[in-house]
């Protein structure tokens, strides 16, 4: 310890030795850590802090992953920035298979990424589809982040694999309504039922690419006079803890799926005939039904709906009209895609649909043809050629 002559200032020095290892020669010999600082106060300081981490740190290593795991999952997990019905989801997935393993209860000094591939081998092979195992991956590989940081294990997860299952192949391109069905689904309203409460919301979700939770959770402020859809909230399931940490359930408003869902979003003149249309049906309905609702989608009894009712409605409505029922996030597919067909550039794709990343886009391009991508191309050779 002492001064010593650095960059022609001078610096105060202390050396520690943190722990032994195996020299060449195959002897044990001390390892030592330097520590420097312009005064001998800070430098003192260092040391006092790093040799407190690394007492903290090999507490830690001889805790069980198991109590390491429950505790980053209470403090730092539940507190995340995700929507609080995923964080349940994958807590609830992460308690049925993870929690039960031997290696749970093992010290985390023990865990190694060969241990926790046998663990998803062993779901997978008790019948756990592949899909459940990736859920409990995702929180796997940031538990292990987390470990890394604290200097308690190496970074395994990257090497770590999620069965496939073999019989079945994920697409590589996402379902949407062709033309000619869109013409059916929107020209057939007054045909098939004059007094079909979800006419608007169909209108809505072709022309916004909103997901459903977000329709269902509209009310009247939510279109400016400027004509104008502002998205801040969804309708869907809600989820919170007791005193206990278990998960509580319910449904109702919550907040967007992320940031980024938050958005606005122009509405074209179609949009906006439909929307006084709705205004006028909705006033009547009211009077009818002796309901009243600032809410802009709900039941003849005036309450929200559920999703699942929402599915049964468009399925009698396209029974009626002969269109081949498909999944409600379909309109949003088809708005993505419509978008990339015409040449709009993904980060303004990417911002109308309120995805997280631009990547969650660009899975529309596959839907592309031929035709747009030859215009395309030819697009880039004038441009190369100036």
């Amino acid at each position: 310890m002492g001064w010593i002559k650095k960059n022609e200032k001078q610096y105060w020095q202390e050396t520690r030795t943190i722990g032994h290892r195996i020299n060449a020669a195959g002897f044990e010999v001390q390892v030592r850590k330097y520590f420097t600082a312009p005064t001998k106060k800070e430098c003192l300081a260092k040391v006092d802090e790093f040799m407190l981490q690394q007492k903290l740190n090999t507490t830690n290593s001889k805790k069980a992953f198991g109590v390491l795991a429950d505790m980053w999952i209470e403090e730092f997990y539940k507190n995340g920035p995700n929507a609080d019905s995923t964080k349940a989801m994958y807590i609830r997935n992460w308690n049925k298979h993870i929690r039960p393993m031997e290696f749970y209860t093992w010290p985390v000094s023990s865990i190694e990424g060969t241990i926790i591939q046998r663990a998803y081998n062993t779901l997978y092979e008790s019948g756990v589809p592949s899909s459940t195992i990736e859920k409990c991956h995702k929180l796997m590989r940031q538990f292990i982040q987390y470990l890394t940081l604290q200097n308690l294990c190496i970074d395994f997860s990257g090497s770590l694999r999620v069965p496939k299952d073999k019989n079945t192949q994920k697409e590589s391109h996402v379902t949407v309504w062709s033309d000619d069905e869109i013409k059916t689904i929107l020209g057939n309203f007054e045909k098939a039922d004059p007094r079909f409460r979800l006419r608007f919301l169909v209108v809505l979700a072709y022309y916004t690419g909103c997901r459903i939770g977000e329709l269902l959770a509209l009310n009247k402020d939510d279109i400016t006079p400027n004509g104008e859809l502002v998205i801040n909230k969804q309708l869907g399931e809600t989820v919170s803890y007791d005193a206990n940490g278990n998960v509580i359930t319910g449904y109702g408003i919550k907040p967007p799926k992320s940031t980024r869902s938050i958005r606005t979003i122009p509405l074209n003149g179609i949009v906006l005939e439909e929307y006084r249309r709705h205004l006028e049906w909705q006033k009547n309905d009211m009077r009818q039904n002796g309901y009243i609702t600032n809410y802009l989608f709900t039941t003849q009894n005036g309450t929200l709906y559920y999703q699942r009712n929402i599915r049964r409605a468009l399925k009698r409505y396209y029974d009626t009209i002969g269109v081949e029922e498909k999944s409600v996030h379909t309109y949003r597919h088809t708005f993505g895609t419509n978008l990339c067909r015409n040449d709009i550039p993904i980060q303004v794709a990417s911002s109308l649909l309120g995805h997280e990343s631009i990547e969650t886009t660009a899975r529309y391009y596959v839907n592309v043809g031929f035709d747009e991508k030859a215009k395309a191309v030819e697009t880039l050779s004038k441009m190369a050629v100036g």
